[in-house]
């Protein structure tokens, strides 16, 4: 009896967190993925790297097209190599499909705005190689 009453209260207390884990991640994936885009258009990062660029009309619609485009390949590429775990294959795919939208951006915006362009792109923080976030300061 008394083991009995050991496991149930070992369930109830181990039950716990693990259900708030399980509803923890069930609502991180109905939200936004870190790393990952929600659809419908370019992420924040490609808006901020385009803020201040004073884009056209037409050239706001075709830039919108390129990253939307980038995007869907890129999900295309992670949901291709779901089991391939070469780190470097996927990541030259990656590379590849940046530098065309690049290319692509090129041809939309003016040298002035892509060369502005470039240079927030450049001073944009970047993920460590390693695929760990530098310890935050505590305050």
């Amino acid at each position: 009896m008394k083991l009995l009453f050991l496991g149930l209260c070992l369930a109830s207390v181990l039950g716990k967190p693990a259900h708030h884990v399980a509803s923890s991640l069930r609502q991180g994936l109905e939200q936004e993925t870190p790393g990952r885009r929600p659809p419908g258009g370019p992420g924040p990062m490609s808006a901020e790297l385009l803020k201040d660029l004073n884009l056209s009309a037409d050239q706001q619609e075709r830039v919108d097209a390129i990253f939307k485009n980038q995007q869907q390949e890129m999900e295309d590429l992670r949901s291709s190599t779901g089991n391939d775990h070469d780190h470097d294959k996927i990541m030259s795919s990656m590379r590849k499909l940046e530098s065309q939208a690049d290319a692509q951006l090129k041809a939309t915006l003016t040298s002035e705005q892509y060369a502005k362009y470039q240079a927030k792109k450049k001073d944009r923080p970047r993920p460590p190689k390693d695929g760990h976030a530098p310890p935050r300061d505590s305050q």
